[in-house]
């Protein structure tokens, strides 16, 4: 039961943070506490909201080149920022068997938003020991504090905030 001064789910407006009780009892055997910020819906999978940019190159798989594709976000109850896991951990994607599969050693992390998606799988890729690296010009965030509150949090995690001109050199020589 949560306290007194919780609202009511039909009080609860965009950009609050909802409190629930959520159950899974594939990893817990009680139901866990979460919290989770309503944002407008957004990145709908198969919706014009989830299209990459029309003039994003994206690389086919070669026999020397493996391009994974991957869909995050498959439980509407629970928000998925990181590309590696939903926010409370409990369900993986298949990302990091894939990056291992392929030996991949560096990550290169791009994106909307910087102080929350771009930041929660730069975080889960430098905990899996990934080689990581923030192309801060290729990334757009919510709250400009906290994009330098996170980056700053990404560099103490030894990952490395780069631009996109620095990518090229940096894939050839690793």
């Amino acid at each position: 039961m949560l306290d007194d001064k919780s609202t009511p789910a039909n009080g609860l407006q965009l950009f609050d943070t909802a409190i629930f009780l959520f159950d899974d009892e594939i990893k817990y055997q009680e139901k866990k506490r979460v919290e989770q910020i309503l944002w407008p819906a957004h990145c709908v999978q198969h919706s014009h909201g989830a299209k990459l940019h029309k003039d994003l190159q994206i690389l086919e798989s070669t026999p020397n080149q493996h391009v994974i594709s991957l869909f995050k976000g498959f439980d509407r109850d629970i928000d998925s920022y990181s590309a590696f896991w939903d926010n409370q951990k409990i369900r993986e994607t298949e990302l990091n068997l894939q990056l291992q599969k392929y030996n991949v050693t560096r990550i290169f992390v791009a994106g909307l938003a910087t102080d929350v998606c771009v930041y929660s799988t730069a975080l889960h890729a430098a905990e899996y020991g990934y080689e990581t690296f923030i192309i801060e010009d290729a990334c757009r965030g919510v709250d400009e504090a906290a994009i330098e509150t996170r980056l700053d949090e990404l560099v103490k995690l030894q990952c490395t905030v780069i631009q996109s001109a620095d990518v090229k050199a940096l894939v050839e020589s690793g």
